[in-house]
């Protein structure tokens, strides 16, 4: 069975739902519209990264991952990050989409969940050794308990691995009274 071939257009990549593959990969990733799976540059980056999709620009070209990921780096910079974020969560059985911000921020479904109902946990990402102000940390947590979402904060290694660490106030009485 011949791998899959998805055209790249602009920030997206669009696969015809006339493959029994892409069916499949419908099911857990993208969106399908007017007969077409369309994928975001995250999902078209895993899935190229994985094997499991070709994609190719408007001349005909086949795109590896590094041509891809300089592509979609040209409007995010911070797009390689977040594919390891992703790529973590993803190859752990998460459902992941992008998050309420173009920074390193991600909504993850837990595992099983629809995604009818809201995702329950927000990921943040930093490179390690990156100074991180503790305010911004705090304006978060406060963002996600908000929106109802337990925070994570992704820290990327510099081998590329990542570690997570969950974020929560400290709900002692000095603190409640300066807020």
């Amino acid at each position: 069975m011949a791998t899959p071939r998805g055209r790249l257009s602009r920030n997206r990549v669009y696969l015809s739902m006339d493959d029994e593959e892409v069916s499949r990969l419908a099911r857990r990733f993208g969106e399908v519209k007017n007969g077409k799976l369309v994928l975001s540059p995250l999902e078209a980056l895993y899935l190229v990264d994985k094997g499991r999709i070709e994609v190719v620009d408007r001349e005909g070209r086949v795109l590896g991952f590094e041509d891809l990921l300089n592509h979609f780096a040209s409007r995010d910079s911070s797009i390689f990050p977040k594919f390891l974020i992703y790529r973590d969560l993803t190859d752990r059985g998460y459902k992941v989409v992008k998050g309420y911000s173009d920074k390193i921020d991600l909504l993850v479904y837990e595992k099983g969940a629809h995604e009818d109902k809201p995702a329950r946990i927000r990921v943040i990402g930093i490179d390690e050794g990156r100074p991180v102000k503790v305010s911004s940390l705090v304006g978060e947590v406060k963002r996600s308990l908000l929106s109802k979402k337990d925070l994570k904060l992704a820290v990327i290694e510099r081998r590329g691995e990542v570690v997570y660490y969950t974020l929560s106030l400290f709900k002692g009485e000095r603190l409640l009274e300066e807020e």
